[in-house]
C-alpha cells in the first residue's frame, strides 16, 4: 500500500517536472523565435536605412545630371549665340569689303573707259591738226595709256581683295607657281563673277584678248573642260 503511495508521488512528481520541462521548453522557444523577430526587425530596419540611403543618393545624382544638363543646355546656346553674331559681323565685314572692290572695279573700269574714249577722240582730232600739234597730241595720249595701265589702281584693288580672301593668292600659287602677275588679276576678277567685256575694261584689252587669256589660265591651272573656271576659283579660298 505504501509502496502504491510512493509510486503515485513518484509519478505525479515526475509529471510535473515533465511539465515544468515543457513549459519551459516552450518559453524558450518563444524567446527564440522573439529574438529572431527581433533580429529581423533589426536586419529589416537596416535594410530600409540602405535603402533609403540608395534612394535619396539617386534622387541627388539624377538632380546633378539634370542640373549639369540646364546649364550645358545654356553654355551651347550662349555659344551659338556667339557664334552666330560673330558669323553675322564676319558676314557685314565681307559684305562691306565685297563692296568696296566692286566699287574700285566700278571706277577703275569707268577711268579706263573714259580715258579709252578720250583718247579715240583724239586720234580721229589729230588727224585735222599739223605735224608739230599731232606729235605733241601723241604724246599726250601716251600718257593717257599710261594712266589707263597705272598699278596704282590694281594695288589698291588687290589691297581690298586679299583682305577678303587671304589664301586665295597663296593657294593659286600652289597649283602652279608660274602664274604672271595678269593672270592672277584675271583669276581675281573671274572669281568677282566679273563679265568677258567688264574685264577687258578693267584689264584695258579687247574681249577676245579675254577669251584667250582665260583659255590659257584654265590649262596652266589643269582644268579639263566640263570644269567651270568660275565656280573652281570661287571655291578656291
Amino acid at each position: 500500500m505504501e509502496k502504491a503511495i510512493s509510486d503515485t508521488i513518484f509519478s505525479e512528481e515526475s509529471a510535473r517536472k515533465i511539465s515544468e520541462l515543457e513549459v519551459k521548453f516552450e518559453v524558450e522557444k518563444v524567446n527564440m523565435k522573439i529574438h529572431e523577430m527581433e533580429i529581423i526587425q533589426e536586419s529589416d530596419k537596416k535594410t530600409k536605412l540602405y535603402l533609403s540611403i540608395v534612394m535619396i543618393s539617386l534622387i541627388v545624382v539624377f538632380l546633378l545630371v539634370i542640373y549639369v544638363f540646364i546649364q550645358q543646355r545654356k553654355r551651347n546656346k550662349l555659344a551659338r549665340e556667339l557664334l552666330l553674331n560673330e558669323k553675322e559681323k564676319l558676314d557685314k565685314d565681307i559684305d562691306f569689303r565685297n563692296r568696296q572692290l566692286t566699287s574700285q572695279a566700278l571706277m577703275m573700269m569707268e577711268k579706263n573707259n573714259l580715258l579709252s574714249d578720250i583718247s579715240e577722240s583724239l586720234s580721229s582730232f589729230s588727224k585735222k591738226l599739223p605735224d608739230e600739234s599731232r606729235q605733241e597730241l601723241s604724246n599726250f595720249k601716251r600718257q593717257l595709256k599710261r594712266s589707263i595701265r597705272s598699278d596704282e589702281d590694281w594695288d589698291l584693288f588687290k589691297h581690298y581683295f586679299e583682305e577678303v580672301n587671304r589664301s586665295f593668292y597663296p593657294n593659286l600659287l600652289k597649283i602652279n607657281n608660274r602664274l604672271t602677275p595678269s593672270e592672277l588679276k584675271l583669276s581675281a576678277l573671274i572669281k568677282l563673277r566679273f563679265s568677258i567685256k567688264e574685264t577687258a575694261s578693267l584689264l584695258n584689252i579687247s574681249p577676245d584678248s579675254v577669251k584667250t587669256a582665260r583659255h590659257v589660265l584654265r590649262k596652266k591651272l589643269g582644268l579639263q573642260k566640263s570644269d567651270n573656271i568660275t565656280d573652281f576659283l570661287n571655291d578656291l579660298n
